[in-house]
């Protein structure tokens, strides 16, 4: 599963705090629920099975202009579905 957005930071590296909000609501929160719905489900169905969450290179290395993208995606690394 992918899911993201990205928001530039304007020239000054800054980005304002409902864009930022946007971007952890959709790249880390959306793959939280995705991951922990299914994780629930299959528990329920006594099923086993596997999700693949992708994330972005920029997760470990940073670029200039996308500090809430970057930060979100290292976050979503972290994402585990109640596992």
């Amino acid at each position: 599963m992918t899911a993201g957005i990205f928001v530039p930071s304007d020239t000054t590296g800054h980005i304002p705090d409902d864009k930022w909000a946007l971007t952890f609501g959709i790249n880390v929160s959306g793959s939280y629920f995705v991951a922990n719905e299914a994780s629930k489900s299959w528990r329920e169905q006594g099923l086993r099975g596997s999700l693949v969450l992708t994330t972005s290179t920029n997760a470990a290395v940073a670029q200039k202009g996308s500090v809430a993208y970057d930060t979100s995606k290292a976050a979503a690394n972290r994402v585990d579905g109640g596992n």
